[in-house]
């Protein structure tokens, strides 16, 4: 095995390392930027007062306390890492706001991490009401390099509070109400139909991350039938459009995959790279509110 990683990982830089992690993370904030159907005006949180923030328009609940996700990052045949999402079983309460708590983490494989050693963990709080978020947390350690974010977001007054362990102090932004991070984004987009997207349909995105606000733009390609693990599954295609100095910087092509059923969880994310492509794919799917009546029979 570290003889066949060794030619498969010859001549990959750092960036690329650091990239098959984030692949994963931030095809999540990309799931929350295409649903179509999202709303693109901030949230009111005053009008927010029915605890019904994990159903969509069409009361279909999209997930639950205790679902859990596992994905294989591989590059080729060889597997990189595992990433894992999950939403913890019990609420929580920040700053008197009852929330859900989600977690994410990624993880590299032995042999992966003898060349470049991966374990970061993100979480996310946000409102059983609205699914806004108050609190986010960030802890990365990727190679020699160690990096520890906490946001606290003041919905109502527009700001975004960040520590950050290569700051002193904390640094204050203004961000729009409603503001998403990478987490939230996700499950908030998870509520949302979007049975009506076109192919060549663009959907724009704000998002929060690393001290400051972020557009993005996706474009939603269509329906297809992918084959993952040996499965086959009825899924929703997606692209972002790379902007210059955006988010995801990548020169190859990026795709998500979402399944074509009420969960709408990520199936596959795809980074293309000079040579080959990483790849995200699902693993294992536990506590899922609804069937995953994708699968094709």
């Amino acid at each position: 095995m570290g003889s066949e990683c060794g030619r498969l990982f010859a001549g990959i830089d750092r960036k690329t390392w650091i990239m098959v992690n984030k692949v994963f993370f931030f095809g999540m904030l990309l799931l929350g930027s295409v649903v179509f159907g999202f709303s693109t005006q901030p949230i009111d949180l005053d009008e927010c007062t029915q605890p019904s923030g994990e159903k969509d328009q069409s009361g279909t609940q999209a997930f639950g306390l205790g679902e859990y996700l596992e994905y294989r990052v591989h590059y080729g045949a060889v597997t990189a890492g595992i990433a894992k999402l999950y939403v913890e079983n019990n609420i929580v309460s920040v700053d008197g706001h009852e929330c859900y708590h989600m977690v994410g983490k990624g993880i590299s494989s032995k042999a992966f991490s003898v060349f470049f050693r991966v374990n970061d963990r993100y979480e996310t709080f946000v409102d059983t009401k609205n699914l806004a978020p108050w609190k986010f947390k960030r802890r990365i350690e990727e190679g020699s390099f160690k990096s520890y974010t906490e946001v606290k977001f003041d919905q109502p007054n527009k700001k975004a509070y960040e520590r950050n362990s290569s700051h002193e102090g904390i640094s204050s932004y203004d961000v729009p109400t409603g503001i998403q991070d990478v987490m939230s984004a996700f499950y908030f987009a998870r509520t949302k139909d979007y049975s009506q997207a076109k192919p060549g349909d663009i959907t724009h995105f704000k998002n929060f991350i690393d001290r400051a606000v972020h557009d993005l733009d996706v474009e939603f390609i269509g329906r297809e039938v992918i084959e993952v693990g040996g499965i086959k599954y009825r899924t929703v295609k997606l692209k972002p459009l790379v902007k210059e100095g955006g988010i995801f910087q990548h020169e190859g092509d990026l795709y998500l995959w979402i399944s074509d059923d009420q969960n709408r969880i990520p199936i596959r994310i795809e980074a293309g790279l000079v040579i080959g492509s990483i790849q995200v794919d699902l693993k294992k799917a536990k506590g899922l509110v609804n069937p995953m009546t994708c699968r094709v029979r």
